[in-house]
């Protein structure tokens, strides 16, 4: 099963973006993007929103934890 940050990472990379440039979308640094990631930091509400936006998906896809994602 993934984990939000799995699904963050999922997206990000299948958006073909780097921590920085999807840092810079979301107003937050990269090592903070980074920890969320990991699970290390879970973001909230307003900055998985954003994270949705800037990726743009559903928010549901990033809070989907019922699925498992191959590396991409």
């Amino acid at each position: 099963m993934a984990t939000i940050g799995e699904n963050v990472k999922y997206y990000r990379k299948r958006a073909n973006m780097s921590h920085e440039e999807l840092a810079e979308q979301i107003e937050t640094s990269p090592e903070m993007l980074i920890k969320f990631e990991s699970g290390e930091l879970i973001p909230n509400h307003a900055t998985l929103f954003r994270i949705a936006v800037a990726l743009d998906i559903p928010i549901s896809k990033l809070t989907d934890t019922s699925v498992y994602f191959m590396e991409v």
